[in-house]
């Protein structure tokens, strides 16, 4: 009995081991940050552009 529960826990929780959720919520939070570069590049393009037109 007292061999089987520390397997249990192991089994329920793996440590050290990638799972599926956290690869998504890497790959989450990166398309999150590239996405957020992007903006940023258009918005710095766009007031480029902008002052180039008013010059």
């Amino acid at each position: 009995m007292s061999e089987k529960c520390p397997d249990h826990s192991a089994d329920r929780f793996p440590v050290g081991r990638p799972t599926g959720t956290e690869r998504m919520d890497v790959s989450y939070v990166a398309n999150g940050w590239l996405t957020f570069d992007l903006l940023l590049l258009v918005t710095t393009i766009g007031a480029v552009v902008r002052g180039s037109d008013a010059h």
